[in-house]
């Protein structure tokens, strides 16, 4: 699979302008993929914000500070003397002010503009009326950007949030953590009351306001993949329910329309619009397979299922451990390489994943690992019963995968081989090195209990991994900005001369999207060294 491919799974759409698709990592790199030529290249800005409303990027170029700003009916560019640094937004009843507030100066520039005509003006040098990082409305209604609440003015309560999945001259739509699922908020305009959303979703992922329809589109989560559906911007009713479910489904804007991100195994990589029902076709889709979900109090896992014989079954687990993975796929390249040879994939989120409501995040808390591994062994036993495994994990997932081999005795599986990237090894040394960096620690505290910390070592494993006659591939960063790899290091030293591990060292970081391709690379010539040499296929 083509570098840019692989990228493009790694990345996520922010909004559409002139044919070009602005993209981010998870490091807060930025991209654009033109959507005519299909190049993917890289994009150095330093300020973004786009909403339903409006969209404004600052990046530094030859001769100083560009700012590009588009309210999708009128777009200007102009020079700013310095850096932006926050910003706040007024919706009134007929116009839209944003006021941008800079690094190193307390005069600001203001842009305003009519919502009819679209008319802007820009004013630079005033004096602002607005706090930074706000959202407000001409109701009362105040979003706090920073410390996410919502209110309506002096003393009112706050209403807690932990997500805005849309701003709009409409309103806003808010995700809140409930107990088995994800709330979402929805706040009218002119309205003081907020409304929660009764929905077909266990969660929604993302929101977007189509003022053409006065509706907001949403993708939700069902059955560990994701739908849309269309609601009523007055009233919050539900109009419609999409019939496709994808792998992952992301809502931006072009111009004044929404368009759906899809991505998964099954789709490639798609650009939909829902009111004309056409598409543009990114990548390929990577597997013709079904999708198979299960779940349970302790686990939820989404299968690929390319065979009901399959020769080999790879086991995905995120990092995190607070963290949840969708088939976006995690690992195109080898999915792609390995499509027509009868692997099955499980995309495994353990008890502990976010995403999944607060009982399911904390209900490992103080017992992670005892409480977490029984249900990912019982789930094997029950559905893969006498099968090959491959299990593959990063960062905490690496944990979770090496505490699944130090239990292998419980398995009526063979794990036949393991692939780790950047694991966390040592949690003593891990929490040793925040507190030292000034770090706070609580999360550690309340996630994890002694026992758990006191597991989580080097030397233990290190000695799960000497008596472990599978493959392993090991792909650490040396700049490894989360976890360093001087832990890892240390268990290198430890094994000694072992036979059945391959080492990877580059330059990149924890998740460095740089350096994605080559060791998507090195897994992929691992799977095929590791099933040519066994039992599993043959080549």
């Amino acid at each position: 699979m083509e570098r840019n491919a692989q990228l493009m799974f790694k990345l996520s759409p922010m909004f559409i302008q002139g044919g070009v698709l602005f993209l981010s990592d998870y490091e807060g790199q930025f991209y654009n993929f033109n959507l005519s030529s299909e190049k993917l290249s890289a994009r150095q800005l330093d300020f973004v914000f786009c909403c339903d409303s409006f969209f404004l990027y600052q990046e530094t170029v030859s001769d100083g500070r560009i700012c590009f700003f588009s309210n999708h009916k009128f777009s200007l560019s102009f020079s700013a003397s310095e850096d932006i640094e926050n910003i706040s937004v007024f919706f009134d009843d007929e116009n839209v002010r944003v006021v941008l507030f800079f690094l190193d100066t307390s005069l600001c520039t203001e842009i305003q503009w009519c919502k009819d005509s679209g008319k802007t003006v820009k004013t630079d040098n005033v004096t602002a009326t607005l706090s930074p990082c706000m959202i407000h409305y001409r109701s009362g209604l105040q979003i706090d950007l920073v410390k996410e609440y919502a209110c309506w003015g002096e003393g009112s309560a706050n209403l807690m949030f932990d997500e805005i999945l849309s701003v709009s001259e409409a309103g806003v739509i808010l995700s809140s953590e409930a107990e088995d699922d994800n709330e979402t908020l929805f706040i009218s305009s002119v309205d003081q009351y907020p409304v929660r959303l009764s929905l077909p979703f266990s969660g929604v992922l993302s929101a977007s306001f189509n003022g053409n329809k006065n509706v907001f589109y949403l993708s939700g989560i069902d059955s560990g993949q994701q739908m849309i559906a269309e609601i009523d911007a007055i009233t919050g009713q539900t109009l419609r329910i999409g019939d496709q479910k994808y792998g992952s489904a992301s809502l931006l804007r072009d111009g004044n329309y929404t368009l759906v991100y899809i991505t998964g195994s099954r789709e490639g990589i798609l650009i939909y619009n829902p009111i004309s029902g056409s598409s543009q076709v990114i990548v390929p889709g990577i597997l013709n397979c079904p999708r198979v979900y299960y779940e349970n109090e302790k686990i939820k896992v989404t299968s690929l299922i390319t065979s009901h014989n399959p020769r080999l079954n790879v086991l995905f687990f995120h990092g995190g451990p607070e963290s949840c993975e969708w088939d976006t796929p995690r690992q195109p390249g080898m999915i792609n390489a390995f499509r027509k040879h009868e692997v099955n994939y499980h995309i495994i989120n353990y008890a502990g994943s976010s995403g999944f409501g607060r009982h399911f995040r904390t209900l490992t808390d103080q017992n992670v690992l005892n409480g977490t591994l029984p249900a990912i062994s019982e789930w094997i036993n029950v559905n893969l019963s006498g099968t090959e495994l491959l299990l593959f994990g990063g960062s905490f997932g690496g944990t979770v995968l090496l505490e699944l081999i130090a239990r292998q005795a419980e398995l009526q599986a063979n794990v036949e081989g393991c692939i780790l990237i950047n694991p966390l090894l040592d949690m003593p040394y891990h929490i040793s090195r925040v507190i030292s960096a000034g770090g706070e620690t609580e999360f550690f505290r309340k996630k994890f209990s002694q026992s758990d910390t006191e597991q989580i070592v080097i030397k233990r494993y290190a000695d799960t991994l000497k008596t472990f006659s599978g493959k392993i591939l090991l792909i650490l960063g040396r700049r490894d900005e989360v976890l360093t790899i001087w832990p890892a290091l240390e268990l290198i030293r430890t094994l000694g001369k072992a036979e059945n591990l391959t080492l990877l060292i580059d330059d990149g970081g924890h998740s460095s999207l740089s350096h994605f391709p080559l060791r998507s690379d090195r897994i992929v010539d691992f799977m095929y060294q590791m099933l040519s040499s066994g039992r599993t296929l043959s080549y």
